[in-house]
């Protein structure tokens, strides 16, 4: 299937490019989707250049954003700004558009074609009382980030995520399975049978729930608790230290709760296939990351019944880059069938 696109994973905490050409091989760009706030002056701003360290300038404001916000919240003991929130544009940022659009022209750069498809992840409609995200909440952001990447010459079309992640790792099924996408906002679940999508939804619970949850108990910042938990935390080797055992305690939380929703939406749902083969469940997402994350899950889900038979659990193969992945691979797909 020789046809190039752009799959773009727009994740509350990291966005992700993945770009092919004509003849099928495939590069990754990713940058965290954040940013911090710094006075500005002539000196600061001079050595961010020198140092070629992104960033905007407003009035009397410099906006570092990107992997080197994490590196100036380290320094000054500050919280990440994000543009995004609980997988849609953050409304209390004014200045999300403008950081994200910067990030995507540094990451993508100019269209290579009239209208080149751009296909970009979408969560899915909340499960949650809380309805977060709201309906209205991703009207916009799906609304506003396609008006982005047209203005940008691309032809843009979105994709749930959780569809994203079956798109990426069930070709052998034939893209039946379920997909699980553990990001920083929202866990994003999808059901596919044969490429077709069946019913998805999201858990307005990740990473982002765990780090602020381990954090409140114990008077730690955040960013602190996220770098620990990404550099260090495991299943396999428990640690009696007080940040890694707070994490696992909020890492079990949410596993319990998507593993609930996702045993209650199946039960309920009228769309729910009768399906006479079992098909795969996919996990992936930076918060699935840490090892032995997979046999957990899969352990947890052993103790519930589903109205569909499950094959096997999977580990994505590239759990941070699936769902850009799997957005390429469908803008592909339509492409390809587009020109048939």
């Amino acid at each position: 299937m020789n046809v190039s696109g752009v799959g773009v994973d727009v994740g509350t905490s990291r966005i992700v490019c993945c770009r092919s050409d004509s003849e099928g091989p495939q590069s990754i760009s990713a940058d965290l989707n954040a940013f911090i706030e710094i006075p500005r002056s002539l000196v600061v701003e001079n050595s961010l250049r020198l140092r070629q360290v992104p960033y905007l300038a407003d009035k009397d404001k410099l906006f570092v954003w990107g992997g080197w916000s994490l590196t100036f919240a380290e320094l000054f003991h500050s919280e990440l700004r994000r543009p995004m929130q609980s997988g849609v544009l953050n409304p209390n940022e004014s200045t999300a558009m403008d950081i994200m659009a910067t990030i995507f022209e540094r990451l993508l750069g100019p269209s290579r074609s009239l209208s080149e498809p751009l296909v970009f992840s979408v969560p899915s409609p909340s499960i949650d009382m809380s309805d977060v995200p709201s309906a209205a909440q991703l009207i916009n952001h799906e609304s506003m980030l396609t008006a982005l990447f047209n203005r940008m010459g691309f032809r843009a079309s979105a994709v749930k995520e959780g569809d994203a992640i079956v798109y990426a790792e069930c070709e052998d099924t034939q893209y039946s399975g379920v997909g699980i996408s553990f990001g920083a906002g929202l866990c994003n679940v999808a059901l596919t049978y044969l490429a077709v999508p069946v019913l998805d939804f999201s858990v307005p619970r990740g990473g982002d729930f765990i780090d602020s949850s381990a954090a409140a108990v114990l008077g730690e910042k955040s960013s602190r608790v996220r770098v620990v938990k990404e550099q260090s935390f495991s299943f396999v080797t428990p640690s009696n230290e007080p940040v890694p055992r707070a994490v696992r305690v909020f890492y079990e939380e949410l596993i319990r709760t998507v593993i609930e929703k996702l045993v209650q939406v199946f039960t309920n749902s009228p769309d729910i296939p009768r399906l006479a083969e079992a098909i795969p469940l996919v996990v992936a997402g930076g918060t699935s990351l840490p090892q032995g994350f997979r046999s957990t899950f899969a352990a947890a889900l052993q103790q519930h019944q589903l109205p569909i038979r499950i094959s096997e659990v999977r580990m994505s193969k590239d759990p941070l880059n699936a769902v850009a992945r799997g957005a390429l691979q469908y803008a592909r797909i339509n492409s390809a069938a587009a020109a048939a």
